[in-house]
């Protein structure tokens, strides 16, 4: 654990350890002292009464809980219960999935023709030409190895000294992360042994849950069986196995709080696992269904802006919830609500900037000097061709200005992938679901940044026309977004 992690520790056990608060789920504050505790609830007196109270587990706010079912030995610190290794993630070309140890290195750089790995205590080997995901992963001890293995890996060294009882007390949590709970039990009772006065209260609590957890295998084997789906992210079969189990009546109270806190475990991995999801794969279908607008040739700009909107969001969410079996308000939107992302993502406008920006400062004084100007050529060029051949007529081509396009003759004019940017970044700015963090410019590409061409005169002169790209802005304009 991190000096940063033990710091805020500390300062949580003292707060407790005063005894002045805690919060229940409904928001409650409860000044109080706390007297004792056991597997299915806290007992305090409420001091602003003085009258005793009994506060199930559950009552209480997560982040109070947990610290206080620690303190008494009810639930292992989730930081140092956390039995992991470096190991690797490997997906097959049939699908399947397994975490696992490698035997051996592997090279960083190419798949071996043949590998093992170790996967749940054994070794499983593949051949590359099978493979077609593998990435290093950081592994769930118990997907790799069994608890014995694990156990024995960590004892390579010898066992701690009859009086060490830091020692004893680091492989008793290590036994219990690793859930030999057996193991667990032998170093709780050696600690005991060594010193009866050190933490009597956590050592006895522990030693409880533990003998009680040793006893009832299969039932703590489907508590395991439960973690494993969750691991491989199989969350509705997780559940299951919880509730089938948490259905069971003669369940004991510390198979229950176990399986309840697995269970509060397995939705909050849940959560945050389609959290990641709904993140990534909204950005990703919104970029589908742009390019799918933006590829239908009877779709006018004003549809356009109307598919762009609020109504556009909602499509996403329901896709996405159909993929993944979720509810598309209860669930998805919650969950991009929550979204968490570490850089803004940038849709350009393009060279249809001009439709959300409007006429360009200057622009129409630049266009009526262009008219005059082009008016003065024409009529330079009329009375020159009168002196020389008496022709009272000039080429108008000659002194054509040339005319930006439209709002709805640059979309009809435009390729699909321009479009596709340019749905994207009106949804960003005008959806009003993301959240804006700014703009930002790019140089127009076709008159660098200066808002006007030059057009070449009858005369061969050079005269500055507003730019038929950025309809004079100078600059595309580009969306940020989170």
């Amino acid at each position: 654990m991190s000096s940063y992690r033990i710091l805020i520790a500390l300062c949580l056990f003292s707060h407790l350890a005063l005894g002045d608060e805690i919060v229940l789920v409904d928001g409650r504050y409860l000044h109080i002292e706390r007297l004792r505790a056991n597997e299915q609830m806290l007992i305090v007196r409420n001091l602003a009464t003085g009258g005793e109270l009994s506060i199930p587990w559950p009552l209480i706010r997560e982040e109070y809980r947990k610290p206080l079912m620690v303190l008494y030995g009810y639930a292992e610190d989730e930081e140092a219960a956390k039995a992991v290794e470096e190991g690797v993630r490997l997906v097959t070309s049939s699908g399947d999935e397994y975490l696992g140890v490698p035997v051996e290195p592997l090279p960083a750089q190419e798949i071996p023709a043949e590998f093992s790995i170790w996967n749940k205590g054994r070794k499983i080997t593949f051949k590359r030409e099978v493979v077609r995901v593998l990435e290093a992963s950081e592994v769930p001890a118990l997907e790799a190895f069994t608890a014995d293995q694990l156990y024995e890996r960590k004892t390579t060294a010898g066992l701690p000294a009859d009086d060490d009882v830091e020692g004893h007390l680091a492989l008793a949590k290590y036994s219990m992360a690793i859930e030999h709970y057996e193991k667990a039990v032998l170093h709780l009772l050696k600690l005991r042994e060594i010193d009866q006065d050190y933490r009597p209260e956590y050592v006895a609590n522990h030693l409880q849950r533990m003998e009680a957890l040793s006893r009832e295998k299969e039932r703590t084997a489907a508590i395991r069986a439960a973690k494993s789906e969750s691991v491989y992210n199989r969350f509705p079969k997780a559940i299951a196995i919880l509730d089938d189990l948490l259905s069971i009546g003669d369940l004991s109270p510390a198979i229950r709080g176990q399986a309840e806190m697995t269970k509060e475990a397995v939705l909050k991995a849940r959560w945050e696992y389609y959290k990641r999801i709904v993140r990534n794969e909204y950005f990703s279908v919104l970029e589908e269904k742009c390019r799918a607008l933006a590829r239908d040739i009877k779709l006018t700009l004003k549809d356009a802006r109307q598919a762009a909107s609020r109504k556009l969001h909602d499509e996403i969410l329901k896709d996405i919830a159909t993929r993944h079996g979720l509810d598309p308000k209860k669930e998805v939107q919650k969950l991009f609500e929550e979204r968490v992302m570490n850089s803004p993502r940038v849709a350009n406008y393009g060279s249809g900037s001009f439709i959300v920006l409007g006429q360009a400062p200057g622009a129409q004084q630049r266009q009526q000097a262009l008219e005059q100007a082009s008016a003065r050529a024409l009529a330079e060029q009329q009375a020159r061709n009168r002196n020389q051949s008496g022709n009272q007529f000039a080429s108008l081509d000659s002194v054509r200005i040339p005319k930006p396009p439209t709002p709805d003759e640059w979309w009809k004019a435009t390729d699909s992938s321009s479009r596709a940017d340019w749905l994207k970044a009106y949804f960003a700015e005008y959806g009003k679901v993301l959240t804006l963090e700014g703009g930002g410019t790019e140089d127009c590409s076709r008159c660098g940044a200066s808002g006007t061409v030059m057009i070449a005169g009858s005369q061969g002169e050079n005269i500055p026309a507003t730019c038929p790209r950025c309809h004079g802005h100078r600059t595309d304009r580009r969306v940020r977004f989170r």
